[in-house]
């Protein structure tokens, strides 16, 4: 059985990979998006972005991913509740199941 401070440790090395995961997003997201809007006006045009003539309406498409990287960082950092008491409530119950074995 593993005593609190080794519970508390890797409750927090878990906390970190997540914040880390969520901070590695975030980067993706802001260079993609710096690549499609500063792109064209270096004449450098990736194609998979080329949803239609208009650019600015091709960047639309970025809106639905930036909410989904709003949602992560909301759930990582904690201040998106229902995920973060359901959360709290599948550690109690694993840590029940690891009592009883």
């Amino acid at each position: 059985m593993r005593n609190n401070n080794e519970l508390r440790y890797l409750r927090a090395k878990d906390a970190v990979k997540r914040i880390r995961g969520f901070y590695g997003h975030l980067a993706i997201y802001i260079f993609v998006v710096l690549i499609a809007v500063v792109g064209p006006f270096l004449n450098f045009t990736i194609c998979f972005f080329c949803f239609s003539d208009n650019h600015w309406m091709n960047l639309l498409g970025f809106i639905p991913w930036g909410i989904g990287v709003l949602i992560h960082g909301l759930v990582v950092l904690g201040r998106f509740k229902p995920f973060v008491k359901w959360e709290e409530r599948k550690l109690r119950e694993f840590m029940e199941m690891d009592e009883e074995s």
